[in-house]
């Protein structure tokens, strides 16, 4: 997040160009198991490996979008209501129930990242003022994203169960299809194409070295997330996990920015939260949990 929002402050339309470079970033560094796949076929159907595509750009282009129209604040608000997603996803889809203690928890850990965030933002000055459909708008787009990326962890989950885990071929199908999808329409003449001979001909070193310290975190992230999602047994658990995550992400950020230190909404969101988390996994039951 850190490297991130650096990149950001110097240029608040770049989330595209951030996405579509960490494609080619991860094609890259997958460049070994492109052989191995040319060699000796894929390990998942060609099928699974479409539809996962479609999910990955989905999520990429809707947050993206959100992004560079809204708060960054307020969509990194909107990316701590993963959890919340995932539960009415599988409440709605797949017919999950839900006990009382595990919506109680649900609902004490989106309420406290809710009211950290909220302690954390600020609102734009000067003459960048965001309206009414712009914030809606981007509110939409986040909520599209968190679901496609319900859906990738779902699916992940019962295509790895099927034909075995399959986490770099995986990471890099997705990532190849969706360069492609990146140059479509006006995306690359709009927004990524120019700044792709800014960035090579502007000679912004500094900035340079900040993209590839975020490529390479990102890509490590993505790495250890997707290996997370095929090995746990109980998808809400990962949104769990997602949740905690970007609440550290906030925090940290928070951190990083004092002083001023957060004000104290900031604090009872991060107590919110933590006893949210304790009522949700205390209501797994024992041959579950094991």
């Amino acid at each position: 997040m850190v490297p991130y929002n650096m990149v950001l402050k110097e240029d608040p339309g770049s989330p595209l160009f951030i996405a579509f470079v960490t494609h080619i970033f991860i094609v890259v560094i997958n460049t070994p198991t492109l052989i191995s796949v040319i060699r000796n076929g894929l390990t998942v159907p060609v099928i699974w490996h479409l539809f996962f595509i479609f999910l990955g750009f989905t999520f990429n282009k809707a947050k993206s979008s959100a992004v560079a129209r809204g708060p960054v604040t307020f969509c990194m608000l909107m990316t701590n209501m993963q959890m919340l997603t995932g539960v009415v996803v599988q409440l709605v889809f797949y017919g999950q129930r839900y006990n009382m203690k595990q919506i109680t928890g649900c609902g004490l850990i989106s309420a406290g990242v809710g009211l950290a965030a909220c302690a954390c933002a600020t609102p734009k000055v000067g003459d960048d003022v965001l309206t009414l459909v712009d914030v809606g708008q981007s509110a939409f787009e986040m909520i599209l994203s968190c679901v496609a990326l319900t859906f990738l962890t779902i699916y992940i989950q019962k295509v790895f169960a099927k034909h075995g885990e399959a986490v770099n071929e995986q990471l890099l199908i997705q990532h190849l299809g969706g360069v492609p999808a990146f140059l479509l329409g006006t995306q690359w003449a709009g927004s990524i194409g120019p700044r792709v001979k800014d960035w090579i001909t502007g000679g912004n070193y500094k900035l340079m070295l900040i993209l590839l310290s975020n490529l390479a975190m990102n890509y490590a992230e993505t790495l250890f997330r997707t290996q997370m999602t095929s090995r746990c047994p109980s998808t809400s658990t990962v949104q769990l996990v997602e949740t905690l995550k970007r609440f550290l992400n906030l925090v940290f950020t928070a951190v990083m920015q004092a002083p001023p230190f957060p004000g104290v909404n900031f604090w009872l969101g991060s107590i919110m939260l933590s006893v949210g988390t304790v009522v949700y996994l205390t209501s797994v039951d024992k041959k579950k949990a094991e």
